[in-house]
């Protein structure tokens, strides 16, 4: 039993999946490992009723000695709404980076995403952070590449690529999923460019034509709780189904358990994000990625499956609409990831144990 706090940080705030799906995951590895006392700076009570705590567990908002900065993409600059993102960058991430830069004994990142840094003063307090750190393991190629230039590690530790640590889904699942109908259920979990509203919503009503000539039903999955997100999935997932008398039902996240179950109990999906993307491949639901940040593309180049994810924008739309329909037809069955993929989701998890379980100096 440990009773020496360790600090889990990431994006752990707000009421986002991904986010909460990879906090979950990394509390019951601590746990596992024998931890009793967790720091979690970003921590409210109220992410208590949407993830599970694992028994015996004692989470407190501070920061100590030993950091792991766990999964999610919050190492990079923004893309839009600047000064919203500095305000909130500032609040959820400043005072831990500066204690891992100046004053905290160790220093981890382990499936974490990075790049590119934003401004004076993030960027370097990440970059002094990451130069003391002990393990450096991102959860892509290009995070690596891009660690390697800007960040000067210690030439006795290495930075090597992971993957994202929700990967280890795939070698452990919990249960066999099934939505327990006849007809094929397709989950729609899709959100316009900010900037390209209107000719998303054209897109949106030829994906609802094509479901319609299949008979297919459409399950529309909203990812968070009460935010203009939720609002613009709910609103494309319906939009999808308007005017073709599609049958038409939603999984909202409510928990990280139950909206795992939602993702996992379609037949195929059709995802602009990343982390409902990746369970629904950790459970073989085929799956068709359109895209509007880099890291989702990042994660289907490194399983190989980079021929069904087309960022928007990329290509015409016609073009979009035709490889959707061509995806619908094929993806007619289950299939695993990679054996190779599925594998260094394991050897993340061990890593992250060794981690957690590593008394340290």
């Amino acid at each position: 039993m440990r009773n020496e706090p360790i600090t889990l940080h990431g994006a752990f705030h707000g009421s986002n999946f991904g986010d909460l799906l990879l906090l979950q995951m990394q509390l019951s590895w601590l746990a596992d490992a024998g931890h009793t006392n967790v720091c979690v700076p970003t921590w409210n009570e109220s992410i208590r009723k949407m993830i599970n705590v694992p028994d015996g567990l004692e989470i407190t908002k501070c920061t100590s000695a030993t950091i792991i900065f766990g999964g999610g993409g919050y190492f990079g600059a923004p893309q839009r709404a600047k000064t919203k993102w500095v305000l909130n960058w500032t609040r959820h991430h400043a005072v831990v980076l500066t204690k891992a830069a100046f004053s905290a004994k160790n220093v981890s990142l382990i499936g974490t995403g990075v790049g590119p840094l934003p401004p004076f003063p993030f960027g370097y307090l990440i970059k002094r952070a990451l130069r003391r750190a002990d393990v450096i393991q991102p959860r892509d190629e290009e995070s690596k590449e891009y660690l390697q230039r800007v960040v000067r590690a210690r030439t006795n530790n290495a930075i090597e690529v992971g993957t994202d640590l929700a990967v280890w889904m795939a070698g452990s699942p919990s249960f066999v999923p099934s939505h327990g109908g006849a007809t094929k259920v397709v989950g729609i979990h899709l959100a316009p460019p900010l900037d390209d509203v209107a000719e998303f919503d054209v897109f949106l009503e030829k994906i609802g034509k094509i479901l319609a000539s299949y008979g297919y039903r459409i399950r529309v999955l909203i990812d968070q709780q009460g935010t203009n997100g939720a609002k613009r999935q709910r609103k494309c997932g319906l939009k999808v189904a308007h005017g073709y008398g599609i049958a038409v039902e939603e999984v909202c996240f409510e928990t990280v358990d139950q909206f795992v179950i939602g993702i996992a109990e379609c037949d195929s999906v059709i995802t602009s994000k990343l982390h409902v993307g990746v369970v629904a491949r950790c459970y073989g639901v085929p799956v068709f990625s359109v895209p509007t940040h880099v890291k989702t593309i990042r994660f289907y180049r490194q399983i190989g499956e980079e021929a069904r994810c087309k960022p928007w924008g990329q290509q015409p739309m016609s073009k979009l609409v035709e490889d959707i329909n061509e995806f619908l037809q094929c993806s007619n069955a289950r299939t695993a990831l990679a054996e190779s993929v599925v594998e260094r989701g394991k050897q993340m998890r061990s890593l992250f144990s060794r981690i957690a379980t590593t008394e340290r100096a």
